[in-house]
């Protein structure tokens, strides 16, 4: 069965409060496996548009390309900056985090 992706490449999203995603999280700060990072916080509350959904993606923990099991997005210039988190975990990638679904919502009219 194909999943479904609520958004497609080019909307525009509005990406939920802190207090809304902490509510979705787990004691692991994740959402059905998918972690929310300590730098996404800094988006909560903003507007964003998808760059694409996201099928797969490389784990490097497992050093293979998985297929995902949530519906997740990348978001235009929704970034990490490295420097987020402990020092250990920092790097200078600038990756793009992986939005899950759940965590954004179409933007008021």
């Amino acid at each position: 069965m194909k999943r479904r992706f609520r958004f497609q490449a080019g909307d525009s999203v509005r990406i939920r409060s802190k207090e809304a995603i902490g509510q979705l999280l787990d004691d692991l700060s994740k959402t059905d496996g998918c972690l929310f990072m300590e730098g996404m916080w800094r988006y909560c509350g903003g507007n964003a548009r998808i760059i694409k959904p996201v099928r797969f993606a490389y784990d490097e923990h497992l050093e293979e390309m998985c297929r995902t099991r949530a519906s997740l997005y990348v978001l235009e210039n929704a970034v990490c900056d490295g420097l987020s988190g402990e020092p250990e975990f920092r790097c200078d990638r600038t990756c793009y985090y992986l939005w899950h679904e759940d965590w954004l919502e179409k933007p008021a009219e």
